[in-house]
């Protein structure tokens, strides 16, 4: 499998850390700042949902590489914010992109493992059933998943979408991947936007199921909203993450010094930097990039690729890409870029 390439769009509205001082107090959110390491993050303002951002970033990868769009065999959208519980989203995107009807159009509810299993289904698929190109979006509109009440994540999540073309390739892939089902309430939202339906903004004359859920900004802890224990999140990450980095170093042979890259979920910073002593992996390979975007769950390995090595990768790169978290779930994934793009990064207005 090959990466043809990679886009990535975020909303226009900015949110900025220094806005939540009346609410939680300057030292609270200098300390976010300086360990966790995000200034700024992008949120939905207007009803846009992660559908909205994925439609956007599809269209400008097309654009970049000259895609022929009746070529596109199969759709995947890994995301735990769809437009509505039925019919699945990617279906929906399908339409909207004006891709083939024939097309195998997937859902995948995965968040911050969303790419590099994605980038594991969509090779099976290829490999597989013998397609030729496959687009795996990836990313939610976490905004709307949030009490702006709870600091954990208040400070913490923004909004992005990948858009991804996998082409068929006999170039070499290596994976590993797991989860720890029993980890689940480590990071959990128990009912959905709007109760349980999904983030597609009601017409509230029309249903008085929109009035049940109560407004995010009201509650710090809410089933409506994401609950997570952050310690426990830190601890399985410690565990896990090294092991994997010791598996992809054993499929493929790599070392430290002979990876261009290890590409980790942006969870926090503080924890980036001390995997990264744990797996002994110089930092300059390790490319950080939440300080303007928070943990933007599974677009944050692509909104790193192209936000902070947009013209760093050469012909042929070795790249190692760790997601790690919700589910409890982690996969990983090993590959050589050859000859893709990375396109500017894309905002819209949503």
């Amino acid at each position: 499998m090959r990466i043809a390439g990679i886009s990535c769009a975020v909303p226009t509205n900015v949110i900025t850390s220094e806005a939540f001082v009346p609410r939680f107090g300057r030292e609270a959110v200098n300390k976010v700042i300086a360990n966790i390491g995000v200034a700024e993050r992008r949120h939905v303002d207007k009803g846009g949902c992660a559908s909205d951002l994925a439609a956007a970033a599809a269209e400008r990868l097309f654009d970049d590489l000259h895609t022929d769009r009746s070529t596109i065999d199969a759709i995947i959208f890994a995301t735990q914010t769809p437009d509505y519980l039925v019919p699945a989203t990617s279906r929906i995107l399908q339409d909207r992109l004006k891709l083939p009807r024939h097309l195998m159009a997937l859902d995948i509810n995965l968040g911050c493992s969303g790419f590099t299993d994605g980038l594991i289904l969509g090779h099976s698929l290829l490999k597989g059933l013998a397609l030729r190109n496959v687009l795996l979006l990836v990313g939610d509109t976490a905004s709307k998943m949030i009490s702006h009440e709870d600091q954990s994540t208040a400070l913490l999540f923004g909004d992005a979408v990948s858009a991804t073309l996998l082409e068929a390739s006999d170039a070499p892939f290596f994976y590993v991947m797991g989860g720890d089902g029993s980890g689940a309430s480590t990071l959990i939202q128990k009912f959905g936007y709007r109760q349980g339906l999904g983030t597609r903004p009601l017409d509230t004359t029309q249903t008085d199921i929109a009035q049940a859920a109560p407004p995010y900004s009201d509650q710090k802890h809410s089933d409506f909203t994401i609950q997570m224990d952050s310690l426990r999140v830190f601890g399985f990450t410690i565990e896990c993450v090294p092991k994997m980095v010791k598996e992809i170093f054993e499929q493929t042979g790599w070392t430290q010094a002979t990876t261009d890259f290890f590409i980790f979920h942006q969870a926090n910073t503080f924890m980036l930097k001390k995997l990264a002593q744990l797996s002994k992996i110089p930092m300059e390979k390790l490319p950080i990039g939440m300080e303007k975007f928070g943990n933007t769950a599974g677009a944050s390995i692509p909104l790193t690729l192209v936000t902070q090595l947009f013209d760093r990768l050469q012909e042929s790169t070795r790249l190692a890409l760790f997601g790690f978290g919700i589910g409890l779930a982690w996969s990983a994934v090993a590959l050589e870029w050859k000859d893709g793009i990375l396109c500017p990064l894309v905002e819209i207005d949503c």
